[in-house]
């Protein structure tokens, strides 16, 4: 019983430090992974594929045809395996969210390689490799950790630090949270939980502040959410 209170005291008494010190050891432990052999060579994967292709073909091709990126991703000759547009370009059925929320790390992962190449290293900046994917899966990372933040200040609100601190590290490693952190971290579910933890954080807070601007971010927020997972737009009732 006096380990138990001990640790509830801790808790209550630095929430911060500690779900800052879970979102070092989470991004500790993807980094780690990165090494270990896999069987596509790639570290986004499954659907992820889907919601990474739109960053380099948008941001350094300029367009939407994401023929060579499911060629470099997926393997030669699997650019049709989502079909064609009427127009016959390669279709990507996923929404575009994810590419939104993780572009900023997308575009400082191509500065670096950008910066690499200058310096004579034989880094390829084609957008797909590893420095790239990395860069872009750590973003999940500290999306996935900013929606817990969110959840553990909406939480602190009504409960109090400590009850909102344990409530968020349960989920944090009780939950799938983990495994789309640190296995997973190309699926949406990061960039999802972020978003609706924003949503929610605004709503709870839409009473204290009813002007028109909060109404607008909240619609923002939504959107936002609804573009990242189609099935969060549910929230949006």
């Amino acid at each position: 019983m006096s380990v138990g209170l001990r640790l509830w005291d801790i808790i209550g008494k630095r929430p911060e430090r500690l779900l800052g010190l879970l979102f070092a050891l989470s991004a500790l432990a993807f980094l780690a992974t990165i090494p270990l052999p896999r069987v596509d060579n790639q570290l986004v994967g499954s659907d992820g594929v889907f919601y990474y292709a739109y960053l380099p073909s948008v941001w350094l091709d300029g367009d939407l045809d994401f023929t060579d990126e499911y060629r470099q991703l997926l393997g030669p000759g699997q650019e049709a395996v989502a079909g064609f547009t009427p127009k016959g370009l390669p279709v990507n059925g996923y929404p575009v969210g994810s590419a939104l929320l993780w572009s900023p790390f997308f575009l400082s992962a191509h500065g670096v390689v950008l910066a690499l190449r200058a310096l004579g290293a034989a880094v390829p900046a084609d957008g797909v490799g590893y420095p790239y994917q990395a860069v872009t899966l750590l973003g999940s990372i500290a999306y996935g950790s900013a929606g817990l933040w969110l959840v553990y200040r909406l939480c602190r609100r009504r409960f109090g630090p400590a009850a909102a601190a344990a409530a968020v590290v349960l989920l944090w490693l009780g939950s799938n949270v983990l495994y789309y952190m640190v296995a997973e971290p190309s699926m949406a579910h990061m960039c999802s939980l972020f978003a609706l933890g924003l949503f929610f954080y605004l709503w709870d807070g839409r009473q204290e502040e009813g002007s028109r601007r909060a109404w607008l971010a909240l619609g923002w927020v939504g959107g936002l959410a609804a573009l990242v997972r189609v099935p969060d737009a549910i929230f949006l009732l």
